[in-house]
């Protein structure tokens, strides 16, 4: 295992990581000799930790107040999120517009607001860190990265490949070179983050990465497909794979005797997918 860290800190990048490890595998050791991935990992790492002045870095920080727990929090922890919001920026939960295939009850109005509300307590957190590269000078020679891990922490989001489920926010703040404002229809995978990183820090992506840059000097032509998968989660399994290009989305499903629903003790936890248990057994009780 070789990361895309290990390739910017022999280029001479601080490397710092706020501080989410969720890799799903072990990770080479961090903050003990030998140091392979990170300078620095947990939640005081930071850029500004530079032993040498002006060095460049590479820092990723995780925003987990938009995280799926979060919105099925206690009532004390969702008021401590939200605090920075004014009354005008919470969501009505009255006024939701829930999609389609989420039952119209006041829980899942609840859920749905309250993830909202998340998104506009992470936006001021994101505030904090444009703010700080401002205060140390940073803004205009910084290339800022904004993306969602994948959908929403909600049922038919995370853990599926739905569009509702891969089709992401990716956001690239990048001063002199991407005109503010502008959009871009190109098909990208998150897995491009990695060469891309490399690219625009002026290091050649190996052969092996199996991705492509979408920006820098090591750009590669645009995507015509994004490939997408679901095989474990947690401890259910299934067997989907996905590819998508810019007009349709084709879904093959290996695992069809499967339930569409099945029981992921994490995701049970959530009201929205209680309720839509609840209103099975309400419906369809002859079926059991």
């Amino acid at each position: 295992f070789q990361s895309r860290y290990e390739y910017l800190r022999a280029a001479g990048y601080y490397c710092t990581n706020n501080s989410k490890t969720d890799y799903n595998f072990e990770p080479p050791p961090t903050n003990r000799p030998p140091d392979t991935v990170w300078d620095e990992t947990g939640n005081r790492a930071h850029w500004r930790n530079r032993q040498e002045p002006g060095q460049p870095f590479f820092a990723v920080f995780n925003l987990n107040v938009t995280h799926e727990s979060q919105i099925r929090a206690e009532e004390a922890v969702y008021r401590r999120n939200t605090a920075r919001l004014t009354p005008a920026q919470f969501h009505d939960p009255a006024k939701a517009i829930l999609p389609p295939y989420y039952p119209d009850t006041p829980l899942v109005r609840r859920d749905w607001a309250r993830y909202h509300d998340n998104i506009t307590a992470m936006d001021y957190q994101v505030a904090d860190i444009l703010k700080q590269l401002e205060e140390d000078g940073l803004t205009q020679n910084t290339v800022v990265f904004f993306w969602g891990d994948h959908g929403r922490g909600l049922p038919r989001g995370k853990r599926n490949v739905y569009d509702s489920g891969i089709r992401v926010p990716l956001i690239v703040r990048w001063p002199g070179q991407i005109r503010s404002g502008s959009m871009s229809e190109e098909l990208v995978s998150l897995f491009d983050l990695a060469p891309t990183a490399l690219s625009l820090a002026g290091v050649n992506p190996p052969a092996h990465m199996q991705a492509q840059a979408f920006l820098g000097p090591f750009r590669k032509p645009s995507r015509r497909y994004v490939f997408s998968h679901r095989d474990r989660m947690d401890e259910a399994h299934d067997m989907v794979r996905s590819v998508m290009s810019g007009r349709y989305h084709s879904l093959r499903n290996f695992c069809p005797e499967r339930t569409h629903a099945q029981y992921i003790d994490y995701l049970e936890a959530m009201p929205t997918m209680r309720e839509l248990r609840r209103l099975f057994k309400v419906h369809y009780r002859d079926w059991e």
